[in-house]
Parts: structure tokens; sequence; C-alpha cells
């Protein structure tokens, strides 16, 4: 008796996408209990989480995963191979856009601007943004040298 389910093309997509959201936010909560925390330059994350809640947690998410996996063979959905160079370029695009967003000529929209902002803001963010274009461009330089089948 075959256990799985007869799904169309496009339902097969929708279920995927939606089970893939979902076990990435497992992933990630995983890799996150598993921290202490983070130290960056305006941001820091701390982990409140006892060892003991961290631990119950953890293996709540090796059931749900089980539970996934269990899933995902009744349906008959195959895994989706990502690039994660194409994750790093789409995060870095919309970085540069959200910088190029954020010059001074922006920011009249949120209340007069002290004129000196320009010498400094401006500078800064557009050396940001080109360092994220040189970013991108570089593993796109990658990429087109070492092709891979789709």
């Amino acid at each position: 008796m075959d256990n799985k389910i007869a799904l169309t093309a496009p339902q097969k997509r929708f279920l995927s996408s939606c089970l893939i959201s979902f076990e990435k936010s497992l992933r990630l909560t995983e890799r996150l209990l598993k921290e202490d925390g983070e130290t960056g330059i305006l941001y820091f994350m701390k982990q409140p989480l006892s060892a003991g809640v961290r631990q119950k947690a953890q293996k709540r998410i090796n059931k749900v995963l089980q539970e996934l996996d269990n899933l995902v063979e009744k349906l008959d959905l195959e895994p989706i191979e990502e690039h994660m160079e194409r994750i790093i370029m789409a995060e870095l695009s919309v970085s540069w856009a959200d910088l190029m967003d954020a010059r001074s000529k922006r920011l009249r929209g949120y209340g007069d601007i002290d004129p000196r902002i320009v010498e400094i803001l401006d500078p800064g963010i557009e050396s940001l943004s080109r360092a994220a274009m040189e970013l991108n461009q570089l593993i796109l330089s990658d990429m087109e040298d070492a092709p891979y089948e789709e």
C-alpha cells in the first residue's frame, strides 16, 4: 500500500516552500539555542534561557524535525537545492538598497537635518553601499567562473 499522497506540481511547490520556511526557522532556533549571544557593532544578543529550557527546546526541535521528515516522505516532497551564493547576493542587494535609502537626502523625511550630516553620513553610506556591491560582484564573478547545473 502506497502511503504517498498525490499532489499537483503547484501544490508540491507551495507545500515545499511552506515547510522549507518552517524547517529554516527550526534550524535557526537550534543555532541560537547553542549560542550564548553575539556582539556586533550596533547590536548585541543575549541568551537569557536557562540550560534546562534550552535542552527541552532542543529535544522538542528534534522531535518536530522527525515529524517534518515523516510528513515530507508521505507527501513525496523532494529536497530543493539552494545555493548559498544566491542567498548572500540577495542579502547584499537588500542591504545596498537600504543603505541607499539611508543617505542624508532621505533623512529630511524624518525632520530637519543638521547640515553637517551630509559631510559625515553620505560618504560613509556611499562607502558601505559600494562595499556591498563589490562583495556582490565578487560572489557573482565566482559563480560565472564555476557554472553548475540548475
